[in-house]
């Protein structure tokens, strides 16, 4: 009786984990903006699987690997059915270098550009650093972009990065700012409120302005009479 038993239940669990009602049709994600339905599901790589076999962290792992992933959680429900909750990064800059174009969001990690964004902040790299999708750019460049960002709310939106300058702006003068990197932004802005005042009152014309070696200095442009 009890090897009939043992046979009769291995047989019913056989059955159970054949039939197919338990295998995964298309995954069900929400949270996604910038990933296509065949981008998430390529990656979690789950059709035809059967349920039971399925691990939700490592799909997770398999979803994160993906640039546009931040975070990722996935649920099991029966029979066959699994859900993702997908966080995507967010870009926040138009990145370019060596000629490409990239979107890069507040982690500094590069994404592909996936048509017109607005209202995002440019940078041009004029170091051409090498940039790679899924990792991080240029540090010093994004770092002292986002310093400058944050301290000055309504700076504006176009960036330039080198060595030999760092951050550089052109203000609504028209003239070229040098922040040089990330250190002491706002003391920096608070030189060029003064600088710029004084520039004004006595009707100067510019060519740059510095403020990234310490005390701000600027050109002049030597008007032809």
């Amino acid at each position: 009786f009890a090897a009939v038993l043992m046979v009769g239940l291995v047989f019913a669990l056989y059955q159970l984990l054949n039939s197919p009602a338990f295998f995964v049709g298309e995954l069900s994600a929400n949270g996604t903006h910038l990933l296509s339905p065949a981008e998430v599901e390529a990656a979690a790589a789950i059709r035809g699987q059967n349920i039971f076999y399925l691990n939700p962290s490592e799909i997770a792992n398999a979803l994160e690997k993906l640039p546009e992933v931040k975070a990722a959680q996935v649920s099991l429900v029966l029979p066959n059915q699994v859900h993702a909750r997908i966080v995507e990064r967010q870009p926040r800059f138009l990145w370019e270098a060596h000629g490409e174009k990239y979107w890069v969001d507040d982690d500094g990690i590069a994404l592909r550009v996936r048509g017109n964004l607005p209202g995002l902040f440019s940078l041009k790299d004029a170091d051409e650093e090498l940039v790679r999708v899924g990792e991080r750019v240029n540090a010093g460049a994004f770092n002292t972009a986002v310093s400058l960002r944050n301290a000055w709310q309504n700076s504006p939106r176009n960036f330039e990065w080198s060595r030999a300058h760092g951050l550089a702006i052109r203000d609504e003068h028209g003239w070229l700012i040098y922040f040089g990197n990330a250190n002491q932004m706002a003391d920096k802005l608070a030189a060029l409120k003064i600088v710029t005042a004084q520039i004004v009152k006595e009707h100067r014309a510019v060519a740059f302005i510095d403020l990234g070696n310490g005390l701000p200095y600027y050109q002049e442009v030597v008007l032809k009479k």
